[in-house]
């Protein structure tokens, strides 16, 4: 059941169960057998110890019962983040209402699964109003699910306890987000025809401008340049759409590569890519922000390909696609010329977020030219593998691999030059350093 459907309402049990404890079942086994025992070798002492022992947790189970006997208790979630930005704390609150029960004490309990830190108890005892409050701190992206919550009456020596069963509406779960994906959008600023030098330039409102070509719709195309006398002698009967230039455009199209190289565990936690895509939704969030035309390329085992516009509707189709973004091990950086001559502008922004793993230097600088050659502006973030390395291994590990690492810092100086030479740009960094390098790439000179 959602979690908007369990949220603040109590929840009661259905039945109650009675359970060893692992102490308790071990100790009502071994009463159990040294009186088989005592009975088999005529052994006196091993009888008055399995009889103690036997004593021992039927005493404990007669209280638990006598006290508890009468008891019930409901639950509810008070309290459950809907989203949780990645590395940051969310508050958990839960409440238990036990009635009928004497002397004894209950205990409330949640469950966390893997993925998630825990800041606090995840359990809490009381006689009537038992109330657990606890922060989860996310590492990993993605759903995460909390509960099933328990109520459970131990015995005074804890070797038996209650347990009440609620129905699976006590699990919810929340989501691990990205800082991109929790920012506000705010209102467009107004469209100026005439910046002022050093203003932001936006497309102008209005007008078509210059016709260039005619090229095969795609979605997020304005329906309004449909050429509808080409498309009319089309035997596939696909629309084409004119292709205008504008007075004046400030256009980005944002290209994720998420082939990322399993060597020295860099899928490790997938937090590069984490970070990766951080970076790329912090420079859609900032031109959805600033009203400019975006266009996406996910360049991995999944292909996405929006060219640039303003259409918000499209543009959050693809900004969740981009959320759920897992590592690949394929690439498709190389079809990234033929993508762009088709789709793109000519002075667009190309910030291509990858960790090359997969390219030479000589392809990098190819593909780099290649940009260039159609009049683009690429420009690549690349994540620091050697420096994710030594942030998540000790120096003990560092030592056994130090021939990878210095091999994989030669390769990325290597692309780096030869992204250079060729006449673009280029951005390394890890963690926060990627996503300012990221909106460096899309707002600098």
């Amino acid at each position: 059941m959602s979690q908007s459907r369990s949220l603040g309402r109590e929840i009661h049990s259905l039945s109650k169960r009675f359970k060893f404890t692992q102490e308790g079942g071990v100790i009502a086994s071994v009463s159990l057998v040294l009186i088989v025992m005592a009975s088999l070798w005529g052994r006196y002492d091993l009888l008055m110890v399995g009889a103690f022992l036997s004593f021992l947790v039927s005493a404990d189970s007669l209280i638990l019962i006598a006290y508890s006997s009468s008891s019930n208790a409901s639950v509810k979630r008070v309290h459950v983040p809907e989203k949780v930005v990645l590395g940051s704390e969310g508050l958990v609150q839960n409440v238990a209402i036990v009635k009928g029960l004497r002397k004894l004490k209950a205990v409330l309990i949640d469950e966390v699964g893997m993925g998630v830190e825990v800041k606090g108890e995840l359990t809490a005892e009381g006689q009537k109003d038992v109330v657990l409050k606890y922060y989860v701190k996310p590492v990993l992206r993605g759903p995460h699910k909390l509960g099933p919550l328990r109520v459970l009456i131990p015995s005074p020596l804890h070797l038996t306890f209650v347990e009440f069963l609620y129905p699976p509406v006590t699990e919810v779960t929340f989501q691990a987000v990205l800082t991109f994906y929790a920012e506000e959008i705010s209102t467009p600023p107004p469209k100026v025809i005439f910046p002022v030098p050093g203003a932001h330039e936006v497309r102008v409102s209005g007008g078509y401008g210059d016709f260039i070509k005619l090229r095969e719709y795609v979605p997020g195309d304005d329906v309004r340049l449909i050429y509808w006398p080409a498309t009319a002698r089309r035997v596939d009967g696909l629309p084409l759409v004119k292709e205008l230039m504008n007075e004046s455009m400030f256009e980005v199209f944002l290209v994720i590569d998420p082939a990322i190289h399993t060597l020295l565990e860099y899928r490790r936690g997938r937090r590069v890519i984490d970070d990766l895509v951080n970076a790329a939704g912090s420079v859609a969030m900032t031109a959805l922000k600033l009203n400019d035309p975006l266009g996406f390329y996910l360049a991995g085992a999944s292909v996405l390909t929006l060219p640039p516009t303003r259409r918000v509707d499209y543009i959050y189709k693809a900004l969740r696609e981009l959320e759920n973004l897992l590592p690949s091990d394929l690439t498709r950086l190389r079809d990234l010329p033929d993508v762009a001559g088709r789709l793109l502008h000519r002075g667009t922004k190309v910030i291509i977020f990858s960790p090359l793993t997969y390219l030479l230097p000589r392809d990098t600088k190819d593909l780099t030219e290649s940009l260039i050659a159609l009049s683009l502006r690429p420009s690549f973030v690349v994540p620091d593998l050697t420096e994710y390395v030594r942030i998540k291994l000790g120096d003990g590990i560092l030592d056994l691999i130090h021939e990878d690492i210095m091999e994989e810092r030669n390769r990325l100086e290597a692309i780096k030059n030869a992204v250079m030479a060729s006449g673009g740009k280029i951005y390394v960094g890890v963690q926060e350093r990627l996503r300012y390098w990221a909106l460096k790439a899309y707002l600098g000179d």
